[in-house]
């Protein structure tokens, strides 16, 4: 059995572990991404535990704001902001149903 392949990976994972050290942001960036897909695919599930999809969504926004801020992009920023008061009114109207 050949450990080419391996190696090969391996070599992979290491270079991507090198990237996302000298470029943290990017696991920022892709943490908001994903914490958002989730809060949207968690919602419309609709299970018991549909409306925690609001707290990760207010984590994907928090992630966007901090991403946003260190990029410098204001429209983003602007939006994020408003999408995380949309998150915190749905959270809240989750609680006092």
């Amino acid at each position: 059995m050949s450990t080419a392949p391996v190696a090969h990976l391996n070599g992979r994972i290491k270079r991507s572990i090198a990237a996302l050290k000298a470029r943290p942001l990017l696991l920022v960036e892709w943490g908001a991404a994903i914490s958002g897909v989730v809060g949207s695919e968690v919602l419309a599930q609709k299970t018991d535990y549909s409306p925690y999809g609001w707290l990760i969504w207010i984590l994907s926004n928090v992630l966007w704001i901090m991403f946003s801020i260190k990029r410098r992009t204001y429209g983003l920023l602007a939006m994020q902001v408003f999408y995380t008061g949309i998150s915190i009114q749905g959270a809240m109207n989750w609680l006092h149903r």
